[in-house]
């Protein structure tokens, strides 16, 4: 990886090592972390007694 850099370097391409460890253009890691957030649940509605077990 350091031949690569620093021919890259040399031929005045270094911009290009910097992007490819950017995380904000990777875009398969972000959608693959967005589905790792844990999901919001709302609160249930209210369940009548006969579902509670109730007369």
């Amino acid at each position: 990886m350091g031949n690569y850099a620093t021919v890259l370097f040399v031929l005045g391409m270094e911009d290009g090592v910097a992007e490819l460890a950017d995380r904000s253009r990777d875009g398969l890691g972000l959608d693959l972390l967005e589905e790792r957030l844990p999901q919001r649940v709302r609160n249930p509605a209210p369940r009548s007694r006969r579902d509670r077990g109730g007369d």
